[in-house]
């Protein structure tokens, strides 16, 4: 009787000792992945911090006291030159921050008074959560004075699926972007 009661408190023994080697393994497992959602959040800073290190080398210092010529319209003396001079303007803005353009139009005005003085495009683009700061970082900062009419962001499709490897977020960005020209002879 004294063998079987040994071989009792041996299997707990081992109950015992197989319950807490699951318990270290499940909380290594743990430990890992609270490690591996902090490295991707540090390189998702380095990341960010590259990219206004970018931004600051080649964002241009202008001398002290320096001034410079404001423009607030529009290239172009007809309705159609600054409605394509604005329609490039964005295409440049999406490509240089590494967007791709899905769509890209002028939207026509709906008065005679707006035709002759307030050009609108509408832009489609999937882009970076980097890459929308420097699409709206440029259209502030740059002249002429444009004006963010809309503005929706929503996750791309087939963006961060499970089971592929961590890529940058893509954003897909509907905006919609006016500005005035100067009409000829004025």
């Amino acid at each position: 009787m004294s063998g079987l009661s040994v071989s009792r408190k041996a299997q707990g023994a081992l109950a015992v000792l197989a319950i807490l080697l699951l318990a270290l393994v499940g909380g290594l497992f743990f430990v890992k992945a609270e490690a591996d959602a902090a490295w991707s959040a540090v390189e998702a800073k380095a990341a960010e911090l590259e990219a206004l290190r970018q931004r600051m080398r080649t964002g241009g210092t202008r001398p002290q006291g320096a001034t410079v010529e404001a423009e607030p319209f529009l290239e172009g003396a007809t309705y159609a030159l600054a409605a394509n001079a604005l329609q490039q303007r964005i295409v440049g803005l999406v490509e240089a921050s590494g967007g791709i353009l899905i769509t890209v139009g002028v939207e026509r005005a709906d008065t005679i008074d707006d035709a002759g003085r307030r050009v609108t495009v509408q832009a489609t683009a999937e882009l970076s959560n980097n890459g929308l700061q420097q699409v709206l970082y440029g259209l502030e900062a740059e002249q002429p004075l444009l004006f963010v009419d809309s503005l929706a962001v929503t996750p791309a499709r087939g963006s961060g699926a499970e089971g592929q490897e961590q890529k940058p977020r893509r954003l897909s960005v509907d905006l919609r972007v006016s500005g005035y020209y100067r009409e000829a002879g004025r």
